[in-house]
């Protein structure tokens, strides 16, 4: 893998396979062997259209606008060569031929710039999410008396780096105590509904001395949230299930806009 040196605001270098370096050798090749062929067969024949895909390849692998436009003015520059050599050629050939390269250049360097700043944009919803994943999701540590903790998430969005799995381990006075869930659904939903699980788990860990209490705390919370969303005429995600070691809530009542059970799961 080769990397670019032209970072951009943070970016990564440009990483290009080896297949990807050995298409643009074979192209500039072949590009070569047009030019000579051109000077080679004489005053009434000419290659010079070839060279509109010099700034095409040139913005392969970059960043920066200036790259495809060097890279038009010097294939520019190989049209009037071969415009000088080829005196036999009729002069709306060539003239076709600069025109040709002067608008690909133009389009090969606004490629780049779209491309550019949708990277800057992603890179920095990365971090965004990035920041919510630190605050949501924070950091457990690596030993609580005879209990040794390890911790790897992966979001399924691959891109997104954060999503509705959520997890926690406290040192309370009754004990340690760890949730493990998954919330229903993707986006900004599932988020919130993992801060409320989180939040609410987060203190009644601390305050209730029995597992059961902060199961159904956490289950009532849930229970809320379902019912408040279907009032709200949005569709049920946001529902989440988390790991617990005793029964949950009893029998939630019956949300009344799609009568169903909110909420409420028990654990055998």
């Amino acid at each position: 893998m080769a990397g670019a040196s032209d970072t951009l605001a943070g970016l990564p270098p440009i990483m290009l396979s080896r297949r990807v370096r050995g298409f643009l050798a074979a192209a500039y090749l072949l590009l070569g062997a047009a030019v000579g062929t051109d000077l080679a067969t004489g005053p009434g024949t000419t290659f010079s259209p070839v060279l509109a895909a010099v700034p095409v390849l040139a913005s392969i692998g970059t960043r920066r606008a200036r790259v495809p436009l060097l890279a038009g003015m010097l294939a520019l520059i190989g049209v009037i060569v071969l415009a000088l050599a080829n005196e036999g050629v009729p002069p709306l050939v060539h003239i076709t031929s600069a025109v040709t390269v002067l608008a690909i250049t133009c389009t090969s360097a606004a490629a780049v710039v779209l491309v550019a700043s949708r990277e800057q944009e992603l890179a920095q919803v990365r971090s965004v999410s990035e920041a919510a994943q630190r605050a949501l999701l924070r950091p457990v540590p690596e030993r609580i008396g005879p209990l040794r903790i390890a911790v790897r998430y992966l979001a399924a969005e691959a891109e997104a780096r954060i999503g509705g799995d959520l997890y926690e381990v406290l040192p309370t006075p009754y004990g340690t105590r760890l949730i493990l869930g998954d919330v229903r659904g993707k986006g900004l939903p599932a988020v919130e509904a993992a801060a409320d699980v989180l939040g609410v788990f987060r203190d009644a860990a601390r305050s209730e001395p029995e597992l059961a209490a902060v199961a159904g705390r956490r289950a009532r919370s849930s229970s809320r949230r379902s019912c408040s969303t279907c009032r709200s005429g949005r569709d049920r995600r946001g529902w989440s299930t988390a790991a617990t070691p005793t029964r949950s809530c009893a029998t939630a009542p019956t949300c009344p806009r799609s009568n169903h059970r909110c909420g409420c799961r028990r654990w055998p």
